[in-house]
């Protein structure tokens, strides 16, 4: 007696060991299953998984492990029959080859082959005893009653456990199932939730619509890279297969973490009568299906899936044909008898279907996959999976969750950076512009910026600045043969943009007036880790571009408009998000590299100063960065070069000498200028005779230039129009002026005056008159139709002649300067009156030099 009870001890002992791991699962054990080795009917249409001796159930409740040591025999070389054949698989159909064959792929998985010889010994035995289950089953139905409901509720109470093993709970949304609702008058959903059956649990919940999880769907997610519960899909329009009825070609990545669920389901009607195609994970192998209409072709992978790791799968369709590849292995083939073409109808599913039991008799699969998918693409068109989905390609989902949510649980960004996910299994900090480190802990400037991938400086847009032409110069220099270098665009859905990108290391220049882009692209790739400029342009439906100084290659723009409309900001480097992206502009991914230089419509965009965003700058490496200019100067970047600006008072190469008034000379003395060279007269008298109604300005100078500024008086308000400037334009002197109302422009062809020898000016503006004389010759004199006759101006100086000037002149004045007078005063003492400048120095005979 006592040995009795010890034994119902020990019996009581190892069940409720045993069903720590059970989960239940709708349906029956003859109907087809999911368990890895045996299948248990419990009622009330519901059954559990269980393993052999010297196994046990690991925490998902499908799996077995080996649980004691055994001692490994060499296997029986006993046959078994078809019908003996059982190993717990969903259905007997899944097997396209014979079921011996079948056996040896499958005993892979187990560990003992002592194992497989008892299994093989007493398969006849257990078949038959699994086949009489259901007939038991019906006899004691009656006298279950009650106690079989009571033994289902009690297992369905293991649903709390952790359901997938060796998993990070971090992947699982936290949601507290212990509570199980049995009317949706019980549950009340959000707006982006429906409340459905649960066969699960035997009860109702919230299926929530792509986007948003939780009890009631009331929490707003970001999906990149989506998770599958096995009660969920995504969908994309059928319009993506409207051209894949003769030949496809699928390629998915995606991380199981069970053996069986449907992958990719489409078909003529949607309870996959007729014409079909589906992807499903059967028993650990992948089983690819479809009907052309003279009936269904399996195809079956030759290894099986690895779990809970990243697998690549290419499913194609060639006319009659239809291949398989898993993760590089040999492929596996399959033929249509007769016809050749699928029709589809329906929309492309991901991880599931919305009625999986109407097709798991087409498909071998009535559950959906449980898991991550990282990457889905079909023939050349990688889908956009993204929450929200108007920014993607997603047209519907239900039950996704992110397999991403973990990662930026363990980044602890600092000084304002962000944690952002940039792969399946990785996240970064996006570090503020003047902050760097992986935790943005580091506070770090940059004089040439450079950019790692996941960088962007973001500017006020251009927007009417291009509306009819545009210029821009960029130097640059690459480290990767992919990436966006500029970027602006109309709006996030669309239209308008123009960019410059590396593809394939080729450099293209793209704009887009609204009826289709023009394409511009370099001769030759560019090469890498080397410094290039490249000069763009466009006027109306023109386009050139020229890269390095090679021969100008151009194009145009498709349809009827001409004229560029951008209202967003504009982006060097990459972009904040690449949904705002034009699809047209043939770019997903950011520059990768150095950029140096940015012009725009003859205006230098200040790269590290009037920057509305920057984020992940690093700083490039060049000579600048070591501060080789002294005294204050300021060290210009000029590609692998550089040059010095030196403050007022000193000079050389690196403004290591100090000039004194008697260096640079008196106010006879001429001045030289080297094209980066100014001065900023602060005088309150010159300020009063160049803005009354009547000045004259008289100066000499020498210069072997075409181009340059030499006078220039003008407002810093963007805003206001108001200027005079007096400069070489072509080799010729331009006197120019605005009242505010349109400039008026007077230029002296008579004399070349690039010739490196001395020349006199004399310009006059009386009210809204100009006249202009060179070398005492003929007075061209022009009025502009204006009703202001003043100038308004302020004395400020001359950091940067394009932006000042508003792009009228880029360079200054490269040669000499003497004899400045204003409204017939005196000769101007330019030095005493000066307020500051750079890069002066007094003028020898020999100084005139072809400075860059």
């Amino acid at each position: 007696m006592k040995a009795n009870k010890l034994l119902f001890i020990l019996i009581v002992f190892v069940a409720c060991f045993l069903s720590s791991a059970n989960r239940q699962f709708p349906g029956d054990c003859n109907a087809g299953n999911i368990c890895e080795q045996e299948c248990n009917d419990v009622g009330d249409n519901f059954y559990e998984c269980q393993c052999f001796d010297n196994y046990e159930l690991i925490e998902n409740g499908i799996d077995c492990k080996v649980s004691t040591p055994i001692n490994r025999v060499e296997p029986t070389t006993e046959s078994i029959s078809d019908d003996e054949y059982d190993f717990g698989v969903l259905d007997p159909y899944q097997f396209s080859s014979k079921p011996s064959n079948s056996l040896s792929k499958r005993s892979h998985k187990f560990s003992s082959s002592d194992f497989l010889t008892k299994k093989m010994r007493d398969s006849k035995r257990k078949y038959n005893r699994r086949k009489n289950r259901k007939g038991r089953k019906k006899k004691s139905k009656k006298k279950k009653g009650k106690k079989g409901k009571k033994k289902s509720s009690r297992r369905r109470k293991t649903l709390k456990e952790k359901p997938i093993a060796d998993q990070d709970s971090k992947l699982i949304p936290t949601e507290d199932i212990s509570k199980i609702y049995k009317k949706c008058i019980e549950i009340e959903c959000s707006l982006h939730g429906e409340c459905i059956e649960d066969e699960m649990v035997n009860g109702v919940k919230c299926a929530c619509k792509f986007g948003y999880w939780g009890r009631r769907c009331e929490e707003k997610i970001d999906i990149s890279y989506p998770r599958f519960f096995g009660s969920g899909y995504l969908t994309f329009s059928k319009l993506y297969l409207r051209n894949s009825y003769k030949d496809f070609t699928f390629e998915i990545e995606f991380k199981p973490e069970t053996n069986n669920g449907l992958l990719l389901y489409s078909a003529e009607f949607p309870d996959g009568k007729y014409d079909f195609f589906s992807v499903a994970l059967i028993g650990g192998y992948v089983e690819y299906r479809f009907d052309c209409g003279s009936g269904t072709v399996k195809i079956r992978s030759n290894e099986e899936v690895r779990i809970n790791e990243w697998n690549t799968l290419v499913v194609s369709k060639y006319y009659r044909t239809g291949s398989l590849y898993l993760n590089g292995g040999n492929a596996t083939f399959g033929e249509s008898a007769r016809l050749a073409q699928i029709v589809f109808k329906q929309d492309l599913y991901l991880g599931g279907f919305k009625n999986l039991s109407a097709v798991g008799s087409r498909t071998g699969m009535k559950f959906g996959f449980i898991g991550c998918v990282r990457k889905l693409k079909l023939n050349h068109r990688v889908f956009q999976v993204r929450s929200p989905p108007q920014f993607g390609d997603v047209l519907n989902g239900v039950d996704i969750g992110s397999c991403t949510s973990h990662l930026c649980k363990s980044i602890n960004c600092e000084q304002g950076g962000k944690c952002k996910v940039i792969s399946s299994d990785r996240a970064i900090c996006l570090c503020p512009y003047g902050r760097v480190g992986d935790r943005c802990e580091i506070k770090k400037t940059s004089t040439v910026p450079e950019f790692t991938g996941y960088s962007y400086l973001q500017f006020f847009g251009l927007g009417k600045d291009i509306y009819r032409e545009t210029d821009i110069e960029v130097v640059f220099k690459p480290s990767k043969r992919n990436g966006l270098i500029l970027y602006n665009g109309y709006s996030s859905s669309g239209g308008d943009f123009i960019s410059l990108a590396l593809l394939k290391g080729y450099l293209e220049f793209r704009f887009d007036l609204g009826t289709g882009p023009a394409v511009i692209r370099s001769r030759s790739p560019v090469e890498m880790d080397q410094w290039h400029r490249v000069k763009l342009h466009r006027r109306l439906k023109l386009g050139s571009m020229e890269l390095d100084n090679d021969l100008r290659t151009i194009g145009y723009s498709k349809g009827d408009y001409s004229m560029l409309t951008l209202q967003l900001d504009l982006f060097i480097g990459g972009h904040r998000d690449f949904y705002e992206v034009s699809p047209l502009a043939g770019v997903d991914v950011s520059f990768v590299g150095c950029i140096q230089k940015v012009v725009i419509n003859g205006k230098p965009l200040k790269l590290t100063e009037k920057l509305l965003y920057g984020i992940n700058i690093h700083e490039c490496e060049h000579i600048c960065n070591e501060r080789p200019c002294r005294n204050g100067g300021i060290c210009v970047p000029n590609m692998n070069n550089y040059q010095c600006s030196c403050l007022l008072g000193f000079g050389n190469a690196h403004c290591e000498d100090i000039r004194t008034r008697r260096d640079i000379g008196g106010k006879e003395d001429a001045i030289s200028f080297r094209g980066n060279s100014w001065l900023s007269l602060n005088d309150d008298r010159v300020h009063s005779l160049l803005t009354d109604s009547v000045s004259e300005i008289e100066f000499s100078f020498k210069t072997n230039f075409s181009d340059g500024l030499i006078f220039w008086v003008g407002q810093n308000l963007s805003f206001q129009p108001d200027f005079l400037a007096i400069g070489v334009r072509g080799g010729h002197v331009e006197f120019s002026f605005n009242l505010g109302h349109g400039d008026a422009i007077i230029t002296d062809k008579t004399f070349k005056v690039s010739d490196e020898k001395w020349h006199k000016v004399r310009a006059i503006r009386q009210d809204k008159r100009g006249l202009l004389e060179v070398d005492g010759g003929k007075t061209i004199e022009k009025t502009v139709p204006n009703e202001y006759v003043r100038l308004n101006v302020d004395g400020s100086g001359m950091e940067d002649i394009t932006e000042k000037t508003k792009g009228k002149y880029t360079i200054g004045l490269n040669g000499c300067l003497k004899f400045l007078k204003i409204s017939d005063d005196d000769t101007l003492d330019m030095l005493g009156k000066a307020k500051d400048g750079r890069n002066i120095k007094k003028c020898e005979k020999d100084d005139i030099h072809h400075y860059t």
